[in-house]
């Protein structure tokens, strides 16, 4: 079945395909591109009796997530909760339950930074956020932290393919900058989240400019949208 079913995926991807199938509690659909072409997939074990209709979805998945295949897969995946664990669960309300996404891995990036820019000392904890895709918006929130539960929560809308993996990298060193120096009380007594210090900090970030420049160009891409 597992064969059959990444047979129909590069079939209707015209994309190589490496599927592993899981029984991942929290990461139930995973796509990680790789730059030989060759895209990796990662599929809960209930996508092996997938109608045909769940399997396109899952191929337009691959080639380019819409909001339509979301739902459809969300849809799927609550009709099947029983599946997951071995037990019932009252709600799935999202394919992204933790910081495995579908094309990037938060904590991998997390514990990257940690180490390169932190000396490994930053203990918070790193999640995606909840997706507003139908609200229709004029600005954007990529990130952003609580201080009171030290949590790092990333916007949902960054984890397609067409964003490059050094921006979503920047975001997350962002808030982990917020993590890190806390904040700073003015003399007028207002909080300055964006001390110099902080802008320092964040120019050390390796791609810094190409990270500024691309949001720049593609910040459109998530405004305005129905």
């Amino acid at each position: 079945m597992e064969i059959a079913l990444r047979r129909r995926l590069e079939r209707l991807t015209r994309k190589p395909i490496s599927l592993v199938i899981t029984d991942n509690l929290c990461s139930l659909v995973h796509v990680r591109p790789s730059g030989s072409g060759l895209v990796r997939v990662r599929l809960h074990h209930m996508f092996l009796q997938a109608p045909p209709d769940v399997v396109r979805s899952l191929a337009s998945f691959v080639r380019g997530p819409t909001r339509e295949t979301h739902k459809h897969l969300n849809d799927y995946i609550q009709v099947n909760a029983h599946r997951i664990g071995g037990r019932p669960r009252r709600r799935v309300s999202s394919l992204n339950l933790s910081h495995r996404g579908f094309c990037y891995d938060l904590r991998a990036i997390y514990d990257r930074l940690n180490e390169k820019y932190f000396d490994d000392r930053l203990r918070v904890a790193i999640t995606w956020g909840k997706s507003n895709a139908s609200r229709r918006r004029t600005s954007i929130d990529f990130g952003s932290y609580d201080r009171t539960k030290r949590i790092i929560r990333v916007n949902p809308s960054l984890d397609r393919p067409f964003v490059p993996r050094f921006f979503v990298e920047f975001v997350v060193y962002h808030e982990m900058l917020h993590a890190a120096l806390g904040y700073r009380e003015a003399s007028n007594g207002r909080r300055s989240l964006h001390s110099a210090r902080f802008r320092e900090e964040e120019r050390q970030f390796r791609f810094y400019r190409s990270a500024l420049r691309w949001e720049s160009a593609n910040l459109w891409r998530f405004l305005g949208a129905a």
